[in-house]
């Protein structure tokens, strides 16, 4: 997004009328209030308050006063040149409030800061265009296809031009292997940067697809025959000088020993990771069906039914590949426990993951939760509070709704 380095300088030198502050709610939905640009004062002294009681993971209704804590530095100016800002929920004393999502990532973030560590991450979101009315795929063109009069074709490239119009750096945008299935890619980005800023592609991609009569979902399984949607995470470990630390010369594959430690440290939590990576009933349905989507716990170098995958690359480059993910991810959770996970299998070399070992990845929601539950690490680093109140939420959630209101949802 077009990064803003000054908010008042910049407010002053641009006709900016609004400011919209967003916050993320525990099952990682946006939620966002608009203000007129003559409330910035107010928004940047942390005179924004809410009724925390409804949103999801805030606090009781008779205790749900809460303010809102902008951090300036994920300030972006839309293409409708309204100000987006980021922000957490704190304690009306400006304490932070420790079930917020961003600000959990945000602690996180600087343990591994603290280790010496910045955790550098790309996105594939993968989504379907399918009719308004019918909710059908729009075409029935398959992978990397591209024909004149094609509408996905047009769909893509006017989601691109958005995308670029607002300071996003995308990569590859192609067909995907379904009817209708699409791929816009952006590049890397911090952590948190690339957290915030997969909500607004979601909105830039749904809107560009209703200006052309049609409807982008990304939920994961939309078709049982076809393919599922992902959202691969491409992650890689950076010093604070930059350097690659995946990156090994010496290793026939280019590994470093760090990365396959981190590496290991999320297969051996991955059980309970999937919790936060795949969020609803639906998302097992992408799992285990032999469609490209993993259900073994494993890595490979050239296997794309691998949970972890590493891809040739060159040095800068060079990263691992998260598989399993779909877009109902909240992604400030997952990366979060993606952290603490690789940090333990760093603090713990002699435990490689054993890639003969048969394991596989949850086959439902409930067990999912059930192995978040019980991973004493990832329970303890985020919290049993937060534990607790997240599958609870997911729990109550997790009912069976009709397919065509699932696609309209996600």
């Amino acid at each position: 997004m077009n990064k803003v380095t000054d908010i008042l300088s910049f407010v002053n030198k641009h006709d900016i009328k609004f400011v919209k502050v967003s916050i993320i709610d525990l099952l990682g939905q946006k939620r966002s209030v608009e203000l007129p640009i003559s409330c910035l004062a107010d928004v940047r002294n942390n005179h924004l308050k809410c009724d925390s009681s409804s949103i999801l993971g805030g606090k009781s209704v008779h205790n749900s006063d809460m303010n809102i804590k902008i951090d300036e530095s994920s300030s972006s100016l839309s293409s409708d040149c309204t100000l987006e800002i980021y922000g957490s929920l704190v304690e009306s004393d400006g304490t932070p409030y420790e079930l917020d999502s961003r600000y959990i990532l945000e602690k996180q973030l600087q343990i591994f800061k603290n280790r010496g560590y910045f955790l550098n991450v790309g996105l594939e979101p993968e989504f379907y265009l399918v009719d308004q009315e019918k909710l059908e795929p729009i075409d029935a063109l398959s992978y990397f296809s591209l024909e004149e009069d094609d509408l996905s074709a047009l769909i893509r490239r006017k989601a691109a031009l958005a995308l670029l119009n607002e300071g996003y750096v995308i990569g590859p945008y192609h067909h995907e292997v379904g009817p209708g299935q699409c791929e816009i890619n952006f590049s890397y980005a911090d952590a948190l940067n690339a957290a915030d800023r997969l909500y607004r592609y979601k909105e830039i991609i749904k809107s560009v697809a209703r200006s052309e009569g049609c409807r982008a979902t990304f939920l994961p399984k939309p078709f049982s025959d076809l393919p599922g949607s992902g959202m691969h995470l491409n992650c890689s470990i950076s010093d604070e000088q930059g350097k690659n630390l995946i990156y090994n010369p010496y290793d026939e594959k280019g590994i470093s020993p760090l990365a396959n430690r981190f590496i290991s440290g999320i297969l051996y939590h991955s059980k309970a990771i999937t919790a936060f990576a795949c969020t609803i009933s639906n998302s097992y349905l992408r799992l285990h069906s032999n469609l490209e989507a993993p259900g073994d716990i494993n890595f490979s170098y050239n296997d794309r039914t691998a949970a972890i995958r590493i891809p040739e690359a060159s040095q800068d480059k060079k990263r691992f590949e998260i598989r399993y993910v779909d877009n109902t991810a909240n992604l400030y959770l997952l990366l979060s426990s993606i952290i603490i996970a690789g940090l333990d299998g760093i603090d713990h070399p002699n435990r490689l993951f054993d890639n003969k070992k048969k394991e596989e990845l949850p086959h439902t929601l409930e067990e999912a939760l059930f192995e978040l539950s019980n991973d004493e690490l990832i329970s303890s680093s985020l919290g049993k509070d937060l534990i607790d109140r997240y599958t609870k939420i997911k729990k109550e959630e997790n009912y069976d709704i009709p397919i065509s209101v699932a696609i309209k949802r996600y």
